[in-house]
């Protein structure tokens, strides 16, 4: 593929993420320990330096005690902590997960804002009606997987190989000083024939910029469902 540069020379996007999500699906805590331990495999293999990830379990830097690296801890016991740590509300382990399942972060351990870090943000096994499971990976504006295709593509592919998801985009955020707010898709992912709920997916066009063409510069399709990339 070629490099698309368009999105990341726009001067107006605040934040940007990629995005994971699939449907009502219930997790373990070693299942959730499992799926992370991949993705950080994964990532590694676009990034070597993304593969040092490890839980956020306060708003803080991290302090000597906390836990490290997950690539360092062994499945049995990153499912230990996100049973202790990763759940929204009770009951508290050793009892089963409520309907919500499980919340939990992970960061890379790089000072300031270095353009090589990145966030993870996981809340996986909710089986609640209509309820969604969802993956966020942050990454800095000035990180490299912004301004090269391919890089983004391979993380599109690890994040739904990992998490057996249904969707996936890559976006940015676009917000006017006391003004709209909007949604600015870079590629997207669907599971045909699944479909997202457009509750999540921001499908609308009152959602993207008002100037934003929806045409899709590339259409592929790609592990088991369709991908399309906007300049």
């Amino acid at each position: 593929m070629t490099p698309q540069l368009r999105f990341a020379q726009e001067e107006n996007h605040f934040d940007r993420e990629f995005i994971f999500g699939w449907p009502g699906r219930g997790e373990t805590a070693r299942s959730v320990a499992d799926r992370v331990l991949k993705t950080a495999d994964l990532l590694s293999a676009v990034e070597p330096i993304w593969a040092d990830v490890r839980p956020v379990l306060a708003s803080r830097p991290f302090r000597s005690g906390d836990p490290g690296f997950v690539r360092e801890m062994s499945p049995e016991a990153l499912a230990d902590l996100i049973d202790r740590k990763g759940r929204p509300d009770p009951p508290k382990a050793p009892k089963p997960v409520s309907r919500w399942g499980y919340s939990i972060s992970f960061h890379t351990n790089r000072p300031g804002v270095d353009p090589m870090s990145f966030g993870m943000s996981v809340h996986a096994g909710n089986t609640v009606e209509n309820g969604a499971n969802m993956v966020r990976l942050g990454f800095p504006l000035a990180s490299p997987v912004w301004r090269d295709q391919d890089m983004a593509v391979s993380v599109m592919q690890a994040g739904i190989a990992a998490w057996d998801a249904e969707w996936a985009w890559a976006r940015a955020f676009i917000s006017i000083f006391d003004g709209p707010y909007w949604r600015r898709p870079w590629m997207t992912w669907f599971r045909q024939p699944q479909r997202p709920p457009p509750s999540l997916v921001m499908e609308y066009p009152a959602d993207y910029p008002p100037d934003f063409d929806l045409r899709p510069h590339e259409t592929t399709a790609t592990w088991g469902g369709v991908l399309k990339i906007w300049p």
